[in-house]
């Protein structure tokens, strides 16, 4: 059962994020003793609450050798986002990560006696295989063949397809056309990882000279980047074209492997096997803006130094929306401010409705997105659902927002009353005489009380009692 899997890009169902990826590996010039780095994908995905996106990198190194390094921890790695170094916040391995693979096999007239190598070095990397691991097989010399199905039966399935794979006379190698039907097949594979392990002998030609598929390289490259699927590619002899398969390897995010002797067949899918089960998640957060930006991560182990380059198009952040007014958990009664605020890259608001449970009560069509609500309107109770929609400038929703609230009664609004302790009412008064009044009031506090006489003001008081000599 595979300990450690690929963790390929991920294309994000929620607002349908989506990471374009050209990545290059390249050893440092200079060192003794120098490191490849291999950048397999990235995932990018906007936080739900606030701005910035959450960046998983995924990376493997090889030594000089081509043995992949598999004690590295978070001090050997160093990342630069445009060129501005990032603050790590976990570099992990990733372990028991599920993938759909599938083998693309030659099966030009070149292949010859090297066919019957490639197939039981094919075996013994399916044999490694997890039971949640998914296989296909496709073949392809001037016809594209589909062997095998994705199954996880792959001591049956998938290696009885790789041992039909037969070496066709005098037939060229629609190379393009056999790696873009195996895209295809990739894409269509259920919701999992994804990649490519080509093995060729060859070039894109029939056995004229002339170009043999209908597809080109950049009809793969821009396939294989578009949708996140790496190829991993292995080239025998010295007749294939070494620099299209590091081109279409390195931009997709998988890595090439060269052999020049059939003996060292087996030990290249061993080590393509090694690679792709001995990767390390880094993750960090970015504050960056949408749009294309470089991400560079440098492998420093033991004085050897690696760097790879992938560009990485951050997706648009979704709109966000919450209430200023009210908030979630507050008592409602009375007439109440209905607010909403926005952090929006993406879209213009040309609107707000505001509801509970949903009945429309309020809408704004600017700045600031607010009114009033008088919740004598509805009926009481606790936990009513209040929400907030945002709108386009075309009427098309850009998000929405729902809060708990409680709704209580609201009481009709009291007049305090005030009567005269003296003088009292009818009677006749010459000189001084006492005014004093008593004011009840049971939900307003008095502020202060006013004597007139024939609307003149008589006096003022702030304080009970209300009364003096007049």
């Amino acid at each position: 059962m595979m300990a450690k899997k690929i963790r390929l890009t991920v294309l994000s169902l929620i607002g349908l994020l989506f990471i374009f990826i050209s990545s290059t590996g390249f050893q440092t010039v200079g060192e003794a003793e120098s490191i490849t780095t291999y950048i397999h994908g990235a995932s990018a995905e906007p936080f739900p609450d606030r701005l910035g996106y959450a960046v998983e990198v995924f990376v493997s190194a090889v030594d000089i050798d081509g043995t992949p390094l598999t004690d590295l921890t978070p001090t050997d790695f160093t990342l630069l986002e445009d060129s501005r170094p990032v603050q790590l916040e976990s570099v992990e391995p990733v372990e028991d990560e599920a993938m759909n693979l599938i083998f693309l096999m030659d099966a030009s007239g070149s292949m010859g006696s090297i066919l019957s190598q490639a197939q039981s070095a094919a075996e013994a990397f399916v044999m490694k295989l997890g039971r949640n691991d998914r296989s296909a097989v496709i073949s392809f010399n001037e016809e594209i063949r589909t062997e095998s199905e994705f199954t996880g039966n792959h001591r049956d399935s998938t290696i009885d397809a790789i041992r039909r794979v037969s070496s066709v006379n005098n037939k060229g190698t629609c190379l393009y056309d056999g790696a873009y039907q195996a895209l295809e097949m990739a894409l269509a594979a259920e919701l999992g990882h994804r990649a490519i392990v080509l093995f060729t002998d060859g070039r894109d030609e029939k056995i004229d000279g002339k170009s043999c598929s209908t597809k080109t390289i950049e009809d793969v490259l821009n396939f294989s980047r578009q949708n996140a699927i790496p190829i991993f590619a292995l080239g025998f002899g010295n007749k294939v074209d070494e620099s299209s398969l590091k081109r279409m390897s390195e931009i997709s995010g998988g890595a090439y492997i060269g052999i020049d002797k059939p003996s060292d067949i087996e030990d290249a899918y061993l080590r393509l096997y090694q690679l792709m089960t001995n990767e390390y998640a880094l993750k960090y957060t970015s504050m960056t803006a949408s749009g294309p930006h470089t991400i560079v991560v440098e492998t420093n182990y033991q004085n050897a130094i690696g760097r790879a380059t992938q560009t990485v198009v951050m997706p648009m952040p979704p709109t966000l929306i919450d209430f200023l007014s009210p908030k979630a958990g507050d008592t409602l009664s009375g007439e109440v401010l209905l607010s909403a605020a926005f952090l929006t890259q993406s879209v213009e608001i040309g609107s707000v409705k505001f509801s509970i449970n949903g009945s429309v009560i309020g809408e704004a069509q600017s700045k600031p997105f607010e009114t009033r609500w008088d919740t004598s309107t509805f009926r009481p109770g606790a936990d009513q659902t209040l929400e907030v929609v945002a709108y386009d400038r075309l009427g098309g929703e850009a998000a929405r927002k729902m809060i708990s609230v409680s709704i209580v009664e609201t009481l009709p609004e009291e007049i305090p009353t005030v009567r005269f302790s003296s003088p009292s009412v009818g009677s006749s008064h010459q000189g001084s005489v006492q005014l004093s009044a008593r004011v009840d009031s049971f939900t307003k506090e008095v502020g202060y009380v006013t004597y007139y006489c024939a609307g003149k003001e008589l006096g003022r008081l702030v304080s009970e009692p209300y009364e003096f000599d007049w």
